[in-house]
């Protein structure tokens, strides 16, 4: 189940979306073991058609929302409901967003021996998938901007999802949606106001490739859980994208260490355009 990410650095989101201090609302003093209803970072296309930084609550809260509690659902949004469902459609047209991201955490259950009761008992273990160059990437976001306490203005978010295909299975029920950098001026292009055209192009265009390996439950910054081991990464396909295959490499042997951390354009356009107009034909 995904329900934490880890969060980058102020300094590697300010480098790898090349942002100026003044496109930064809201620095992060560090990296954040971010999880649902906290605020995040998240980057969003502003007025001025520049990319900006702000905080943003894990967990959308949509515009036309009355109710005192918040949504319980709205953390995750499964895109194969996203053009459809109301919570997830008027965004989807309108309000698309960046959460940046080093990695995500997957538990899964697995058997462990108790040498000194002779008793082997089902825990959960805690994964962490990131990039095998481990640079950070984006989530595919879909935001919400109500005004709150007066004038204020609150932003919130929900993260796309998607089903894993092949072996991934094993390791996942669901896969967090992860764009490519080409892809996220398309993404966040204002003129795209077609729910279900905008939800197919992230999933056609979402990463595939990962490497993952086990951590404690109670670490923060995984990112360097696998160094210095002699974990041995087994590749398991994750799903294809067209027709070609990619994988996901899952830890055969480790012994993780504790490390941790806490918190303080137009021709992509174009390419989009393109990619919608067969699917604006289909009967």
């Amino acid at each position: 189940m995904f329900s934490h990410y880890l969060t980058p650095s102020q300094a590697e989101t300010a480098r790898y979306w090349t942002l100026a201090d003044a496109q930064v609302r809201h620095p992060l003093a560090r990296p954040l073991k971010a999880s649902p209803a906290a605020a995040v970072p998240m980057i969003r296309l502003a007025e001025s058609g520049a990319l900006e930084q702000v905080a943003a609550r894990w967990g959308l809260i949509p515009m036309w929302w009355k109710e005192e509690k918040p949504p319980t659902d709205a953390f995750i949004a499964p895109s194969e409901e996203a053009a459809t469902r109301p919570i997830w459609k008027i965004p989807a047209g309108k309000s698309r967003c960046l959460v940046p991201a080093i990695g995500w955490y997957e538990s899964r259950g697995v058997e462990r021996f108790d040498p000194a009761t002779g008793n082997t008992t089902l825990a959960d273990q805690l994964y962490f998938f990131r990039l095998p160059d481990r640079q950070p990437f984006a989530f595919a976001g879909l935001m919400s901007r109500r005004t709150v306490e007066g004038s204020q203005t609150g932003f919130s978010f929900t993260i796309l999802t998607r089903n894993p295909i092949g072996r991934s299975a094993q390791m996942h029920a669901r896969v967090p949606i992860v764009l490519p950098k080409d892809a996220h001026a398309a993404w966040l292009y204002r003129d795209l106001t077609d729910a279900a055209v905008a939800i197919e192009f992230a999933r056609e265009q979402s990463v595939t490739e990962f490497v993952c390996h086990p951590v404690d439950l109670d670490v923060d910054d995984a990112r360097n859980e696998d160094a210095g081991s002699n974990q041995r990464l087994v590749p398991v396909v994750l799903h294809s994208a067209g027709s070609a295959s990619v994988a996901v490499s899952v830890i055969s042997a480790a012994k993780p260490s504790a490390n941790s951390s806490a918190y303080a354009s137009q021709s992509d356009a174009g390419r989009l355009r393109r990619s919608a107009e067969p699917r604006a034909a289909r009967p």
